[in-house]
């Protein structure tokens, strides 16, 4: 059978290559960070129906490791599936995809793999993604999903190592927080670095076809909905990369015989139709959380770190460097000082503020090491200049989550410059509120 592609919806593609059914980063029901996101439209099909004999697991993010749709295939299916998933320190994910009762392997980062005799395969990791190249023999395909994959040493690298690659699926939108209410300028900012990426990864890897996804939600909460109106959009994104590449768009359930010719007109259009559909949906409300319960989770969160760092030796290396970050808690209307070396206190209202969000929301960023990434991808925050100090105060909680440690893997430069995409589009807001 030749090789074909189907998108499921979002980021799970269904890859059936060689006799092989490889199925990757199903998230296909419910809403992700903190009921911030869900998909743009309903899946066509379950997780069972689609019948993988691997799943692949690009990345702990919640739109592409789905506990639910995991739990969603019945119990005596599990054992008939393989989850594939990149060698960790950790093994959190792996671990539990056994609980459920799932297949595991183990995929060690620039190895060769075999799937069959005719299926091989590697994988990568970019920061805390990671991509999977599969091929078999005939036709090859590279996901790199999220990764933020614009290097083009780096990207030179990949397409000398894999040879010439069929399609290439990648990201078309920033998936983070680009900007405040009323801010024009750095959505066009945040959406020239993902052109700028893709235009690297277009050039770079010569792909046979692009095929742009892993974008296709919307953003369904109180406090971020206003974001819909500045996402970008399938059918912009891939009339841009058209000058580049010829370009593959699937509607959920679509299905593409790789090197085929393929009229994007209807996907483009179904996902159109989803998108004006957006004003009728419902929002989701977050129930307020009490400023002593926040003090009491500060509290919580701070001994995590003590217990999974060298508390003193960060404290040393700390002292005199790590500026406290000042947060207006919008629905309390109190300001406070959020300082890992002296606490969450209260301070005057009129402080300048480096970070407005609810109580929820922060709520959600000191009960889980994974929650300051949840806020800043569901952009529910409005944010200053200064930023990055309230990025500084919660990274160290953020890399623990990944099983580093202060100061054996992580540097106090990690902590105070934490970089990424953020960093990009700060300087943009300069003088904003």
């Amino acid at each position: 059978m030749p090789a074909a592609v189907q998108l499921a919806n979002h980021a799970c593609l269904v890859m059936d290559m060689g006799g092989l059914r490889i199925v990757t980063d199903p998230w296909l029901e419910g809403a992700v960070f903190g009921d911030s996101w869900e998909l743009l439209a309903p899946s066509p099909t379950t997780l069972a129906e689609l019948a993988p004999d691997f799943i692949w697991l690009s990345h702990e993010h919640p739109d592409h490791f789905s506990p639910r749709t995991l739990r969603s295939v019945p119990q005596a299916d599990r054992d008939r599936i393989t989850i594939l998933y990149r060698t960790t320190s950790t093994r959190a994910v792996v671990d539990y995809c056994e609980s459920l009762g799932y297949r595991t392997r183990e995929l060690e980062p620039g190895a060769r793999f075999r799937l069959s005799p005719r299926v091989t395969g590697e994988v990568g990791v970019v920061a805390e993604d990671s991509w999977l190249y599969v091929t078999d023999g005939d036709r090859s395909v590279l996901n790199v999903n999220d990764c933020r994959l614009g290097d083009r040493s780096a990207l030179r690298d990949i397409r000398a190592r894999l040879g010439p690659v069929d399609l290439l699926a990648t990201q078309f939108g920033y998936a983070n927080w680009a900007g405040n209410v009323g801010d024009p300028t750095t959505p066009d900012v945040a959406q020239a670095i993902i052109k700028r990426q893709l235009r690297a990864q277009l050039e770079e890897l010569g792909a046979g076809a692009v095929l742009p996804f892993a974008a296709f939600i919307w953003f369904c909460h109180e406090e971020n909905d206003w974001w819909n109106d500045f996402a970008p959009t399938i059918s912009s994104m891939a009339r841009w990369m058209s000058d580049l590449s010829p370009v593959v768009v699937l509607a959920p359930g679509d299905r593409w015989q790789i090197g085929t010719h393929h009229d994007n007109a209807h996907a483009l259009d179904t996902w159109q139709r989803w998108a004006a559909s957006l004003d009728t949906r419902r929002r989701y409300a977050a129930d307020g959380v009490t400023l002593a319960a926040l003090v009491e989770q500060f509290s919580a969160m701070k001994a995590f770190l003590v217990s999974q760092n060298d508390w003193p030796r960060f404290v040393q290396d700390a002292t005199g460097r790590l500026d406290p970050a000042i947060i207006h808690v919008t629905d309390l209307d109190v300001c406070l000082s959020y300082d890992l070396l002296s606490g969450l206190t209260v301070v005057d209202p009129g402080t300048q503020w480096d970070v407005a969000l609810s109580s929820a929301a922060l709520s959600v960023v000191m009960q889980h090491p994974w929650g300051r990434g949840t806020l800043t991808i569901s952009g529910r925050f409005q944010a200053s200049s200064t930023f990055d100090r309230f990025l500084s105060q919660a990274h160290l909680y953020f890399m623990n989550n990944t099983g580093r440690s202060y100061p054996r893997d992580i540097a106090i430069d990690d902590v105070l410059v934490p970089g990424g995409i953020m960093a990009e589009l700060l300087p943009s807001l300069s003088g904003s509120r």
